[in-house]
């Protein structure tokens, strides 16, 4: 199962999704023109331990 963090201009802001079983996901009603971060977390389904956030990859959205 997977966790993902994102953000928009500083961390404070975060916003935690999951958990999720899928493998991909979309996220919705973001900003165009705003660069947002990512990172995703797994966690075991038998212990429930997460690991660490994964190192963030940022992305901008496109104006339509």
């Amino acid at each position: 199962m997977y966790k993902v963090q994102y953000y928009h201009g500083d961390i404070q802001s975060a916003r935690e999704l999951g958990p999720y079983k899928c493998q991909s996901m979309v996220l919705k009603a973001l900003r165009p023109g705003a660069t947002y971060v990512v990172q995703v977390s797994a966690q075991d389904q038998l212990v429930g331990q997460r690991s660490d956030w994964s190192e963030p990859v940022s992305a901008t959205v496109q104006s339509r």
